[in-house]
């Protein structure tokens, strides 16, 4: 029986006939039913389109608020007149001619008439679309919490918006309007360019007072944005030097004409010009030892400390002496012979009192016996007596000055194998070196003339000093002056802490381009102890790997010693990697999304995210690699630590300083 009866049973449907069916019922119902009712109450719809932006502006109690009193005043609304929810269809059939027979009969059936609409019935549908945009605005909010964006998905998409494209292709005329703008007020804040959301950036000069690091490749825009720095000191009365490695004469132009417009004049010390320079003419011995050191660096210890008293030697002898100390007068006298004969003709003259024996020219008296001498016959004649006496005389005698340097410069070294002239033979690579700057073409340049470059003048008055040679031809000598002017910026320094000289108290701008070309050690004191000088250094060169070259931990040095970055074109990869640490990382997330597919249905397609994908940790860079390979010409990543505020590392694309 149980058999039998099965057969006339039906089949049982799988779970997967089911969930289809299902589905297509839903595929149908839903959207007939949507259309049903969005019809029955239209209005309410089309209102609460416009609703959504007004309640999505306001605070989530406000809207909440809101919603709440318009549901009411609704319901109390549609509990006097419910009719009037459907007075559209009444007007739309009078003025149109809309006339649908089964909602006829329903209103009819309903109200006893077919409603139109009245005042009434548009306050009820404002309000009513109040209630229904509600829950909209709720759904989106709800929505965009569970919807987890990345900081790399906004930045990306900043990149692909217009604003973005809009700002990079007007750049050049936005910098030009807020130049002219900024240089009528510039209220002690220094226009530096826009960034990349087309917003000014104004920098505080005195950020610069903790150093700035400014590196990009030939043709990015480096020496535009050091005239930034140019024009607003000059603006400012600041005093200036600049020195550049490399040698350019459109540098000097563009230097020249920055100061010019501003009524200053600017003194240019280079091959082709009259300007001299006296390296060695302030500072004691040991700061010119330090000086000349530059010139003959030797890798044996025995051989420098010789060189190095010779020269402490000769600057103090030159000193003493009242000679003209410059490096025409420092040469002449590196020649024993010269010291010698200087030293031989110091004495000075003196009386003194000698004793001396003469013979008293009075007749000796004989004895009264007149006696013989008997063994030989010979009468003895009679001797003259001798008289002691003092007298003065007037001598030359070598002066203590004179003594102390012979001792110096010979008498020491007597007893060595080379004799006393073991200091000059053995520092002769002082003198080789010397003569190698003075008997050159450029020789005359380094003489003590009314026409020199004089720090402590230009910090005492004001003025702006160009540095710079033809760097093809003249790459030593680039090198060597500037390492002369470092260390004479390190005594400007000293003096300037000490309140010396009255050499003033305004910021001091130094620029070092091309940094690489003449780099020391030295610049590393520089920089550590010209803050408080209120000395302002900004340093240049194409690229990092130049500062390494030096030596390797020269680049990391320099860099915990400035406090702003501007990195221009990049190229090479290690060297952006540098940089991209060095901007630094923020913490974002890494989403991954698993998508579900059910049926061909497109409304079973769905995207789920949370528990079926993954969010976690990760940190990104600040400036990506490939933004900083992608730099264009004048367009700068910067890294400000010292503006004294929370500035997160920005891209700008810099002013030219050159355009009136």
């Amino acid at each position: 029986m149980r058999n039998q009866n099965n057969q006339y049973q039906r089949p049982q449907k799988s779970r997967e006939e089911i969930e289809q069916g299902n589905q297509r019922f839903m595929e149908i119902a839903l959207p007939l039913l949507l259309i049903i009712v969005v019809f029955l109450v239209l209005p309410l719809f089309v209102i609460a389109l416009f609703m959504l932006i007004p309640l999505s502006l306001v605070g989530k109690k406000t809207r909440r608020l809101i919603a709440l009193t318009s549901a009411i005043v609704f319901g109390y609304f549609i509990y006097k007149e419910p009719s009037q929810l459907f007075g559209y269809y009444g007007t739309l059939q009078a003025n149109i001619g809309l006339d649908i027979q089964w909602i006829n009969s329903i209103l009819t059936a309903v109200f006893n008439e077919i409603p139109t609409a009245n005042g009434f019935t548009y306050l009820l549908y404002v309000i009513g679309s109040i209630v229904v945009a509600f829950p909209l605005v709720e759904y989106k909010e709800y929505k965009k919490r569970l919807r987890v964006d990345t900081k790399e998905q906004e930045i990306d998409k900043f990149y692909d918006s217009d604003k973005y494209k809009k700002t990079k292709a007007n750049r050049l005329k936005a910098n030009e309007q807020l130049q002219k703008k900024w240089r009528k007020n510039p209220k002690d804040k220094m226009l530096v360019g826009i960034n990349e959301h087309g917003n000014p950036m104004y920098m505080n000069f005195k950020e610069l007072n903790q150093h700035a690091f400014v590196s990009a490749t030939t043709g990015g825009g480096k020496t535009v944005l050091l005239m930034s720095f140019v024009e607003y000191a000059v603006m400012k009365n600041y005093p200036i030097l600049f020195i550049d490695g490399k040698g350019s004469a459109s540098t000097v132009n563009e230097f020249e004409r920055i100061n010019n417009d501003y009524g200053r004049d600017v003194t240019v010390f280079g091959d082709n010009y009259n300007v001299t320079y006296n390296p060695i003419k302030y500072g004691n011995s040991q700061v010119i030892v330090d000086k000349l050191r530059q010139l003959v660096e030797t890798e044996s210890v025995y051989y420098s400390n010789i060189n190095d008293l010779l020269i402490q030697n000769l600057i103090m002898f030159i000193d003493d002496y009242g000679f003209k100390r410059d490096l025409k007068t420092f040469a002449y006298y590196l020649d024993s012979e010269k010291v010698k004969d200087v030293l031989n003709n110091d004495y000075e003259k003196k009386t003194v009192e000698v004793e001396v024996e003469e013979e008293d020219d009075d007749e000796v008296q004989e004895d009264d016996d007149n006696e013989f001498d008997l063994l030989d016959g010979i009468e003895e004649k009679p001797t003259k007596q001798k008289i002691k006496r003092t007298e003065k005389r007037e001598v030359r005698e070598k002066t203590e000055r004179s003594k102390k340097f012979y001792e110096r410069f010979f008498t020491n070294y007597a007893d060595s194998k080379e004799g006393e002239e073991y200091l000059f033979i053995h520092g002769s690579s002082v003198r080789t070196e010397i003569i190698k700057i003075t008997e050159s073409d450029l020789g005359h340049l380094f003489e003590e003339t009314e026409n020199s470059v004089d720090l402590i003048d230009v910090s005492r008055n004001k003025k702006s000093v160009f540095v710079s040679f033809d760097g093809t031809i003249y790459e030593k000598f680039i090198e060597k002056t500037a390492r002369f002017m470092i260390l004479d910026i390190n005594y400007l320094v000293s003096v300037r802490n000490k309140q010396l000289e009255d050499v003033g108290n305004d910021p001091f701008l130094a620029i070092y381009d091309e940094f690489a070309v003449y780099a020391t050690e030295k610049i590393i004191d520089t920089v550590n102890k010209s803050r408080e000088a209120d000395f302002h250094c900004v340093i240049s060169t194409q690229t990092i790997h130049d500062l390494t070259a030096i030596d390797s931990t020269f680049t990391d040095r320099i860099l915990a010693n400035t406090n702003t970055y501007f990195v221009g074109q990049v190229n090479e990869d290690t060297e952006v990697d540098k940089w991209t640490k060095t901007f630094g990382v923020y913490k974002d997330q890494e989403i991954t999304t698993v998508t579900e597919r059910g049926t061909k249905s497109k409304l079973n397609r769905k995207e789920e995210r949370g528990d079926r994908g993954t969010a976690r940790g990760v940190q990104r860079f600040l400036i990506e690699p490939q933004r900083l390979r992608n730099l264009s010409t004048g367009q700068f990543a910067v890294k400000r630590k010292a503006s004294g505020i929370e500035a997160e590392p920005e891209i700008i694309y810099a002013r030219n300083p050159l355009v009136k």
